[in-house]
């Protein structure tokens, strides 16, 4: 006889997402099962050829389902969004505790025939049993809610969540990571440091003037000609400059606007002390008609006349017998 014990067993199969697969050198034991997390297949090892190279377990594809909507939307007590569909399944998104806006990253058919929705923040959401539903478009409104549009005219809101923390390096996922590393970027055709301080360029360098250079007259086109157009130095040492006045020379001659001085003009003084000032008096006079009588000719006498400087500028004969009075 004998004794049954039952031991209650979980099971984990190796998982990864498909693009971390095809970087992952792992090989699967015989029968051990390998999981694309992001896509769901799943592929048994032959302990031999890496997961990418494995078949995919599915089986027969099944009758065309039936048409799947969202047939309403709520949201619970926590304010996560709950979206049911008409084939009575239900899908729940959780509200980000600091999350930013959440938008549909990408949607596509998985292998089974089933619309798979990524959202931005990592999640998902799988529509079974149907072929006809589609993402028409994705908008966000004024609050910063996600609108995503399907092609049977429903529609859903998934609500923006609060001001999340930037991202971190510990945050990517490691295809990600590996994505940033570029391991598959053939770098071979490119040289590096090491390589450019060995190249030897002085060969191709011996056609090329230096930085610090000089030029003969000839080795600039026309410049021998426009010299020779100019005057030597010694050309103008044989000039006669004799009737040209020099920059001294005038130092010795006076503006053409000047003035002078009375003593500047000789004789000048001597002219202006015999003449009267412009506004005198005299003390005694004769009249004409004295005059006349006491130097008459009768009387072999000086005859007085009297006349402006004018009239007696403009006597042509001075009579030698008569005294002019210039007033």
């Amino acid at each position: 006889m004998f004794l049954a014990e039952e031991i209650n067993v979980r099971v984990k199969h190796k998982g990864m997402t498909s693009g971390e697969w095809k970087l992952s050198p792992v090989i699967l034991l015989e029968r051990e099962l390998g999981v694309a997390t992001d896509t769901g297949e799943v592929r048994v090892g032959n302990g031999t050829d890496k997961w990418s190279a494995l078949p995919i377990i599915k089986g027969a594809k099944g009758d065309k389902g039936e048409s799947v909507t969202v047939s309403k939307m709520s949201k619970d007590s926590r304010g996560n969004t709950i979206i049911k569909f008409s084939d009575g399944e239900t899908v729940t998104i959780e509200k980000g505790d600091k999350g930013d806006s959440i938008t549909v990253s990408s949607h596509k058919k998985d292998r089974q025939g089933n619309t798979v929705i990524n959202f931005s923040d990592g999640s998902n959401v799988t529509v079974d049993k149907g072929d006809s539903i589609k993402v028409e478009s994705t908008s966000t409104d004024s609050k910063g809610n996600t609108l995503v549009k399907f092609s049977d005219g429903s529609s859903a809101t998934i609500a923006k969540g609060e001001k999340g923390d930037p991202l971190k390096f510990e945050d990517l996922t490691q295809e990600q990571i590996n994505q940033i590393k570029a391991k598959d970027v053939d770098m071979s055709n490119y040289a590096t440091k090491d390589d450019l301080a060995k190249v030897d360029v002085s060969s191709q360098l011996e056609g090329y003037a230096k930085k610090d250079h000089t030029h003969e007259i000839e080795d600039v086109d026309g410049l021998q000609t426009e010299l020779d157009g100019k005057a030597n130095k010694s050309d103008l040492s044989s000039i006669d400059m004799s009737g040209y006045a020099k920059a001294t020379d005038l130092d010795k001659k006076a503006n053409s606007t000047h003035t002078h001085e009375i003593s500047d003009i000789n004789g000048l003084q001597t002219k202006l002390d015999d003449k009267a000032e412009r506004n005198h008096t005299h003390a005694q006079y004769l009249t004409v008609v004295d005059a006349d009588k006491r130097y008459s000719k009768d009387n072999n006498s000086v005859q007085l006349k009297v006349m402006s400087e004018d009239e007696f500028n403009r006597l042509s004969v001075k009579n030698s017998n008569c005294f002019y009075l210039v007033v």
